[in-house]
């Protein structure tokens, strides 16, 4: 009878997680890093008794991925007040640089605006809480 702790089949080193010819790694990536990072890499798979191929192919299926630029919709959509906003302020301050006098339509719409950036500052703030 076998032994418990050990495996019926093969494996390529203790690191791997697939039985010699099952899925016959064959694709080389290269990574770039600095010495330091380099240095840490090799004594972290050593620490974990892994070649440094299975230490990161473990690290790479087991971490979870955290998306750098991608923002949740509701940023996107105050992104895109907030620009509507500030376009429509840059006008109304040219006309004020060239002398021109509002119209009360113009500054109802100037009110109008500086209450939509409350609001959308305070939702800005909510979603950050």
């Amino acid at each position: 009878m076998e032994d418990q702790n050990q495996l019926s089949t093969p494996f390529v080193n203790k690191g791997d997680l697939l039985p010699v010819g099952a899925n016959k790694r064959t694709r080389i990536l290269r990574v770039v890093c600095n010495e330091r990072e380099k240095e840490l890499l090799f004594a972290k798979a050593r620490a974990a008794g892994l070649s440094l191929s299975a230490f990161l192919r473990g690290a790479a299926m087991d971490c979870k991925v955290v998306m750098k630029n991608q923002l949740p919709p509701e940023v996107l959509l105050l992104t895109t007040r907030i620009a509507g906003c500030a376009s429509s302020l840059n006008q109304l301050a040219k006309f004020n640089n060239q002398h021109i006098q509002f119209t009360p339509d113009e500054i109802i719409s100037l009110f109008t605006m500086i209450e939509e950036l409350r609001q959308v500052s305070n939702e800005i703030k909510n979603y950050l809480r």
